[in-house]
């Protein structure tokens, strides 16, 4: 253990009457580390009266330190949460008072708001082994915090009776031809034809994550897009997205479904669209009224100093071709493509426009998803809150609760699409004149 760890018998004979919050100030001091710049990190700069001396900072350093003993880090971390904001000092030195406090490694995971492992055999010191790899981490702080768990959105209960009984798929046409705030979700179904397999099923309708994880060694299918395993090791990831991942040795063009929302944009009908997939084929298609739900391809992330990749494209050509894509910022990080992981958030804001989009749509278009994954999965019944607002699956199979959906247009989306432009009279080279 390096950086704010285990001290030696010899460092702790020497200092042992200093807690690890104060072995860390004489350090950063000795360091020429300002006393301002200290303040700040522990949270304190809102009590600094102006024109105060070396010594009166020094002496709120001190008192803080004297006052708090051993809990001294605890109590930043506990201001910063409150603060919403990313405590100031590093990981590893909160870490190590805890471990200094005799704290057990599950008691830290708790007070972190960690989901409990899924291994449930490993011992204290197994799972302290793996809070010190964390703490070697640049943004572990950052890093904890995305492994928390969201507040997920309430499922309201059914809609009471049919409000509407759309017959045929001539009456859904009919549906967009009026509408003019059309919400649209999306899953897997519309990339199908652009030769991507589903997420997780491959040919033989079987999981392919399986396999790599027995080569990998892993215990479970999930564990290959887990972004606990992804620290370790990015290998099964990468194998399991290899193909695919949006390159240039392999370029795929949007569906017919694609270029069909982009023709509800077009023409001013698109509210929203909500996408569960990765692929940055509704970017390709022009689609610029999306929302991606699980991240995408298009950018990156460095996972060691947070350095943000915003073309995404070369980064995923080296995951293409086999290899491992490092940051040209710190050399050392491995670059994560933007896309959300088993025990991952999903992006910022996603929930939040849910809730609206939900509350402004005068048509729902559910198409090509199995509806399993939540938050997205709650999108027809919160809008068969408002009571009135027709909502439409196309999709292979039936999906969802049966008091979801108002109509089902059963077959391939495309196959669906298809006949819904010829009703609808609606040539997809017109787009340019509605744009």
């Amino acid at each position: 253990m390096d950086g704010y760890t285990k001290n030696t018998d010899e460092e702790h004979s020497s200092s042992k009457l200093k807690t690890v919050f104060q072995r860390w100030l004489d350090e950063r001091l000795a360091l020429g580390e300002s006393l301002m710049s200290l303040l700040q990190q522990v949270g304190a700069a809102s009590f600094i009266t102006e024109n105060a001396s070396d010594q009166e900072l020094k002496n709120m350093l001190s008192t803080f330190a004297t006052k708090c003993g051993g809990k001294a880090c605890e109590l930043i971390r506990q201001k910063a949460v409150q603060s919403e904001e990313e405590p100031g000092i590093p990981f590893a030195l909160w870490l190590e008072e805890c471990w200094e406090n005799k704290a057990t490694a599950q008691q830290v995971l708790d007070v972190l708001r960690l989901p409990k492992t899924a291994d449930s055999v490993k011992s204290d010191a197994e799972l302290w082994e793996g809070l010190w790899q964390v703490s070697k981490e640049e943004a572990a702080w950052k890093i904890l915090s995305d492994m928390v768990p969201r507040v997920p959105l309430c499922e309201p209960a059914a809609r009471k009776g049919t409000i509407l009984e759309v017959g045929s798929i001539e009456e859904v046409a009919s549906l967009i031809d009026r509408s003019s705030s059309i919400l649209v979700l999306t899953g897997a179904g519309i990339s199908v034809s652009c030769g991507l397999p589903t997420y997780r099923i491959n040919e033989g309708n079987s999981d392919f994550r399986e396999t790599i994880a027995k080569e990998f060694g892993l215990s479970r299918a999930e564990d290959v897009s887990d972004i606990r395993t992804f620290r370790v090791n990015p290998l099964p990831f990468f194998k399991h997205v290899r193909e695919i991942i949006p390159n240039s040795r392999t370029p795929r063009s949007p569906s017919l479904t694609h270029r069909f929302i982009r023709a509800l944009e077009s023409r001013g009908k698109l509210l929203r669209q909500y996408t569960q997939n990765i692929d940055c084929l509704e970017t390709a298609a022009g689609i610029s009224r999306v929302t991606f739900c699980h991240g995408s391809f298009a950018t990156a992330t460095c996972v060691k100093c947070n350095f943000h990749a915003a073309d995404g494209g070369p980064i995923n050509d080296v995951i293409a071709d086999g290899q491992v894509p490092y940051c040209e910022k710190c050399g050392q990080g491995v670059m994560k493509p933007d896309v959300v992981l088993f025990n991952e958030p999903i992006p910022e804001g996603v929930r939040e426009g849910i809730e609206q989009h939900t509350g402004e749509a005068d048509l729902l278009l559910v198409i090509g998803t199995s509806l399993n994954v939540t938050p997205v999965s709650l999108i027809p019944s919160l809008v068969g809150v408002s009571g009135d607002v027709p909502r439409i699956l196309i999709n292979p199979e039936f999906a969802g609760r049966n008091s979801d959906f108002e109509h089902f247009l059963q077959g391939p989306s495309d196959a669906t699409v298809r006949r819904l432009l010829e009703l609808l009279g609606w040539s997809l080279g017109d787009e340019q004149k509605h744009a």
